[in-house]
């Protein structure tokens, strides 16, 4: 009887890739899912670490995944670098290597602000794709890359489809809006609702009215409730890093207040002390 531990063993030795020539060697697995298995490799010919990711579903499928994130050039994509099939059938594309750690990991420490300006880097790379005819369809925390130089990067297009694609249900329970799920035609407003749920997951429990009301346009369950693409719900996160109001938030006087009082600290510190001094004087000329 062979062991777990053996049978593993026997099934990556199996899966293990064997390329024509010697421009990949040092193959080390990295990650793997549903939709293919992740290889760490050295690229002899360039003298490069890059990602090489093998196919487990249908290859003609795969090699189109290939070619649609070929298609988006944006520093927010990781880009391709070459593609193949191997002897036995399984498809296969190298892509940059990215160092670092996933969204999902980053939330565990980061501030606040970074973790926003994360998700508004996302929100950009996303918009470039929307306005190329892309949606992702599987976006979510594990999906979304933080380099070692704090380059954000969106990975896995593998369910990725043209807006004039037909319509199939795919993504991931928690991230993809219910029309997706339900089997609707590719639409980037998906992808909008899966911002609102990252978006919500790095917030966790705490956040103000303002990002609490980002959250809610993002995901809101009819999709004509929520912002229209990617650029927009961006925009309004860039708004509130800024300190400016965002457009999914009616502010009361109260807030309006905290908000140039939060932005106008030094301002505020001087009229408040000004204030004090006049009383202070008031006080002391009536003796």
């Amino acid at each position: 009887m062979l062991s777990d531990r053996m049978l593993q063993h026997l099934q990556d030795v199996a899966e293990m890739p064997h390329f024509d020539g010697d421009r990949y060697v040092n193959l080390r697995r990295v990650g793997s899912g549903g939709m293919g298995t992740v290889f760490c490799a050295d690229d002899t010919l360039l003298n490069r670490k890059v990602a090489i990711k093998v196919q487990t579903a249908d290859g003609g499928q795969r090699t189109a995944e290939a070619h649609v994130v070929a298609s988006l050039e944006h520093p927010g994509i990781v880009p391709i670098h070459d593609l193949g099939t191997l002897e036995d059938g399984r498809s296969w594309y190298a892509m940059k290597f990215v160092d670092g750690q996933t969204l999902a990991q980053v939330a565990q420490d980061a501030s606040l602000p970074r973790l926003l300006n994360i998700v508004r880097q996302t929100c950009d790379a996303v918009a470039f794709a929307h306005a190329r005819g892309v949606v992702h369809r599987d976006l979510k925390p594990q999906n979304i890359m933080v380099g070692s130089f704090g380059e954000t990067l969106v990975m896995d297009w593998g369910v990725a489809r043209m807006i004039t694609d037909a319509a199939d249900s795919a993504g991931t329970p928690g991230y993809s809006a219910p029309e997706q799920l339900a089997g609707a035609p590719p639409d980037p407003r998906a992808d909008v609702y899966a911002l609102g749920r990252v978006l919500a997951f790095v917030l966790g429990n705490q956040a103000s009215r303002a990002l609490n009301a980002i959250v809610a346009k993002a995901s809101a369950a009819d999709p004509a409730e929520r912002y229209p693409d990617a650029a927009a719900l961006g925009d309004d996160l860039a708004r509130w890093l800024d300190g400016l109001a965002v457009e999914a938030h009616r502010e009361t006087p109260v807030e309006v207040v905290a908000r140039w009082l939060s932005n106008n600290k030094t301002i505020a510190a001087m009229v408040a002390a000004y204030i004090a001094m006049r009383v202070v004087l008031f006080f002391f000329t009536r003796r």
